[in-house]
């Protein structure tokens, strides 16, 4: 389990995806469950493949289309 504080401005954090990476590895973690999340702070819960160690969180994930003009969504 980890418990991230942040500072969000954004209006339903809980409904934008997040990315767990081992730092070990590189790989993704797919085995992630949001337990509560809010504009003050994270609680997740996951299965680490390599155990104990770094983890990289990325709360805010972006997809940029487009090129002189891009267009970015936060999936």
């Amino acid at each position: 389990a980890v418990h991230i504080p942040w500072r969000r401005r954004d209006l339903d954090p809980h409904k934008k995806k997040v990315i767990l990476i081992d730092a070990k590895t590189g790989r993704r973690i797919d085995n992630v469950v949001p337990v509560e999340v809010n504009r003050e702070f994270g609680d997740f819960i996951f299965e680490p493949v390599t155990g104990s160690g770094e983890y990289y969180m990325y709360y805010m994930p972006y997809e940029m289309t487009g090129r002189h003009y891009p267009k970015v969504v936060y999936p």
